[in-house]
Formats: C-alpha cells, structure tokens, sequence
C-alpha cells in the first residue's frame, strides 16, 4: 500500500513541476501514464475527464483525485492531490520568500507600477461594461449603491445581500416582468 502511494505522490508531484499550461495541458499526460501504469482503462478516461470537469476545482487536481483514489482508497486520493498541488504551493512560497527583495530593483518596481495602472484600467472598463443594464434600469443603480454601502461599512454580510439580490432580481424578473411566460 505504501509503495502505491508514493508512486502516486511521486507520479504526480513531478507532473505537477514540470509541466506548464495549466490542467488541460496536463491531461494527455496524465492519461498516458495513467494508462501504462494500470490506473485507468483506456474507455474509461472520458468518464474520469468528465467527473472532474463537472467537480469544483482544478481538473487536473480533480484528476489526480479520482485517480488516486480509484487507485489506493482515500488514502491514495490524498497522496495524489498532495503531489499534484505540492510544486505550486513551493513556488509560491519561494516567491513570497524573495518577493520583498526583488521589489527592490528599481525597473522590477516601475514595471509593476505599470502593470497597476493597466490592472485600474481594465478594472474600471470592466466595471463600466457590467454596469450597462443599470442605466436601463434606474432602480438598479439605486439598489447596487445601497448594496455596496451596505457591504462597505460592515452593516450587512456580502453573503446576506447576494441572497437578497437574488431574491429581489427573481421577483422583478419573474412577477413584475412577466419573464416566466416568455
């Protein structure tokens, strides 16, 4: 038992450090060597692929999970999700160590006063293509102005006014516009 769960922690800690392009790069690998090794049937790869699409999170992660444990138990969905995420949890910890000191270099700092400036801009542009529908419809504008100072000065949980918002786009939507009969 051991023996399979470091062969799933190695197998997937080195996939997860050497290879780039995200979770959808990963997955001819993955299903190759998932394979080879006996992990899983060639048929059943798309029904892996597909459960992992459909489950919250990183499909390579949630790969690596149905895998693991279709290989050794709980205890092999652990090993294999541990290897998957262990590479980027190190790189980023080795970033974080060296962040303060590379900030420090003058053109690393301009570049990334730039790239704040662009960030803004694209914030802003974003903010103004959603807020499109408010000028249609003035209550709209009034009630995310209310939302948003509810939320800012702790008077009222995020979560809370999401719930309310629902609550109020579906009765406007559904009852006062009639959109259940379209």
């Amino acid at each position: 038992m051991i023996k399979k769960l470091l062969l799933l922690f190695r197998f997937f800690f080195l996939l997860g450090l050497f290879t780039f392009g995200g979770g959808l790069a990963m997955l001819p690998f993955i299903k190759k060597q998932a394979v080879l090794k006996g992990w899983v049937e060639e048929e059943g790869w798309d029904g892996l692929v597909t459960l992992a699409q459909l489950s919250p999170g990183a499909i390579a992660v949630n790969c690596a999970n149905l895998i693991g444990y279709q290989v050794a138990g709980k205890k092999g969905s652990i090993a294999a999700i541990f290897g998957m995420t262990l590479p980027s949890i190190l790189v980023i910890l080795i970033i974080a160590l060296v962040l303060n000191d590379i900030l420090l270099i003058p053109a690393i700092a301009g570049a990334l006063k730039g790239i704040l400036i662009a960030v803004s801009v694209l914030f802003v542009y974003s903010f103004i293509d959603l807020s499109k529908p408010l000028l249609v419809e003035s209550w709209l504008f009034v009630w995310v102005a209310v939302t948003f100072v509810l939320v800012f000065l702790n008077i009222l949980n995020p979560l809370l006014m999401m719930a309310i918002s629902l609550f109020i786009s579906i009765i406007y939507g559904y009852i006062l516009k009639g959109y259940v009969n379209k």
